[in-house]
């Protein structure tokens, strides 16, 4: 999604446009410095994030960090975020069954802090 609230996402057909247009969108995305005071994601030439878990271990989260210029690529980082921390109703636990502890990697990645 981009940055801002009640915006639409960054590709969306025009059909999907009309069943939900942005006004009625519960979304929204936004930098906090480190006393949460919003930053203006103008300033830092930040169009907004991309998130997914990852494909082999869903308690990662990939944020990718897009541009105004061309939606071009700034950051890409790996966050530790396990799904038994999200509260139930709340994630994708309800989609994606849970992985065994004992199938995760351990080995320390150099994606990850530690």
């Amino acid at each position: 999604m981009p940055m801002g609230i009640s915006v639409p996402p960054f590709h969306q057909k025009y059909q999907e446009l009309q069943n939900s247009p942005p006004r009625c969108s519960p979304y929204y995305s936004f930098i906090l410095d480190e006393d949460d005071e919003w930053i203006d994601h103008h300033s830092t030439a930040i169009d907004g994030p991309i998130l997914h878990r990852d494909e082999q271990n869903p308690d990662l989260v990939h944020v990718y960090l897009l541009s105004y210029e061309r939606h071009s690529l700034v950051a890409h980082y790996v966050l530790l975020i396990p799904r038994d921390d999200i509260p139930a109703g709340q994630g994708p636990d309800e989609i994606v069954p849970p992985v065994p502890q004992s199938s995760l990697n351990t080995k320390p990645s150099k994606d990850l802090p530690g």
